[in-house]
């Protein structure tokens, strides 16, 4: 009789932490869980086969591995705080703004992005783990104190600025909640930040430790779904080191954040998602954010990409309208209006308990329209090209260029 096999290893045990890299390809421990319904890794090495002739009539004689790198398609629902590592990734502009409280400061020299120190007027309240606004409107964003003293305020490293800024600006303590706007980045070398994702598998592996680690992950594609009928979902595909086990076992941390019913999703076309452009009838809706993702091997002596270097990038969107009630779907797409978008839900609760989203497209431009016979009642299906734009740009870092721009409110102060 064949034993049976005490080391199984249950899919429902595994989780995904993921944490933003300070250097690309450096892993860094995940400290903050994303729940997925799926993550599916694949190793892709090239294979260089041998077949030099040997006076036969075999045709490989020998199979080398060369470059490798690793494919990724996971998802599953789309949680108010995680969602921003996603979309940080894959856009690469943030600007982040808190609400302020005491104390309250002034800079007083220039501070370079990269910068872990701030010259500041009055900088002795600032205490250790506080989280800092510094500057407003489009340079605003939140770092980490890790000390001070009357003159200058130190960063923790996993916080540097990532902004320049000028002498004068306002630096203020923080707390929650805190609005996050992400964009595209045009400034700089154009490069998002990359993350790394540890797998919990309990698959023992060499180094051990349970867990698979991808480093450098780098997502080519995010598309975000509402189903009237079900939650906000997401799926996504990530290129990135190839498989490694990470330095120490993995702990999980989910946090208090509930899924959302997409039943509370608002749509508006031509305006915003309320008062006379709210569209009450759409029973889907898509965006789908793409970006050229291209793993680049050079003769360094290393296996893994000389670098995972991000392209172009666009994003589209589908709209169901079941059922119609008129012609504007196609007529929109007829006319070629290119009208505005925007996309809204809230989990309803307040304070810091309050997770928001809003989706922001100043040039949506029907490109197809589709009469839709349903059981009962005809519909629309569009499609659309979100056309990049100055209004959903973020003149100040990036050249005031994006397709669309992505709005969170939650209780995270960074991502």
């Amino acid at each position: 009789m064949v034993a049976v096999p005490t080391s199984i290893f249950p899919v429902s045990e595994q989780f995904l932490n993921v944490a933003r890299e300070q250097t690309p390809g450096t892993p860094v421990v995940g400290t903050t869980t994303t729940p997925v319904t799926s993550f599916q890794p694949e190793d892709k090495p090239v294979w260089l086969p041998d077949e030099a002739y040997r006076a036969s009539m075999a045709k490989e004689f020998d199979l080398l591995q060369g470059p490798i790198w690793t494919e990724t398609q996971f998802g599953g629902p789309a949680y108010g705080d995680t969602i921003g590592n996603l979309l940080f990734n894959i856009m690469g502009d943030l600007v982040s703004t808190g609400t302020t409280t005491t104390p309250t400061t002034t800079s007083t020299a220039i501070a370079s992005a990269g910068a872990t120190t701030i010259s500041v007027t009055a900088g002795s309240s600032f205490t250790n783990g506080m989280f800092i606004q510094v500057d407003t409107s489009t340079n605003a964003e939140i770092v980490q104190v890790a000390s001070a003293t009357s003159t200058v305020i130190t960063l923790q490293s996993t916080t540097p600025l990532r902004f320049g800024h000028a002498s004068g600006v306002t630096v203020t303590n923080t707390s929650g909640p805190y609005s996050s706007t992400f964009g595209l980045l045009n400034g700089g070398n154009g490069q998002p930040p990359s993350h790394t994702f540890i797998q919990r598998t309990q698959i023992p592996g060499a180094g051990g430790h349970q867990a698979a680690q991808y480093a450098y992950g780098c997502l080519s594609k995010l598309t975000l779904t509402g189903n009237a009928s079900g939650l906000f979902t997401y799926s996504a595909t990530m290129s990135s080191y190839f498989y490694t086990n990470p330095a120490s076992t993995p702990t999980v941390s989910v946090s208090s954040v509930r899924a959302q019913p997409n039943w509370r999703s608002l749509v508006g076309i031509g305006g915003p998602a309320s008062g006379g452009t709210l569209v009450s009838n759409v029973q889907e809706w898509e965006i789908e954010i793409s970006r050229v993702v291209e793993p680049i091997a050079t003769a360094d002596g290393q296996q893994n990409p000389f670098v995972i270097a991000r392209g172009v990038l666009d994003a589209t969107a589908k709209l169901n309208f079941q059922p119609t009630l008129d012609a504007t779907p196609l007529t929109n797409m007829l006319s070629n209006t290119q009208p505005a978008m925007q996309i809204s839900f809230s989990n309803g609760l307040s304070g810091t308990s309050n997770v928001t989203y809003t989706f922001n497209a100043a040039l949506c431009a029907f490109d197809t329209s589709k009469l839709t016979e349903n059981m009962a009642l005809f519909g629309y299906d569009n499609t659309a090209k979100l056309i990049a734009n100055t209004t959903n740009g973020n003149p100040a870092n990036s050249g005031g260029y994006s397709p669309l721009s992505i709005v969170l409110q939650n209780n995270n102060p960074y991502y």
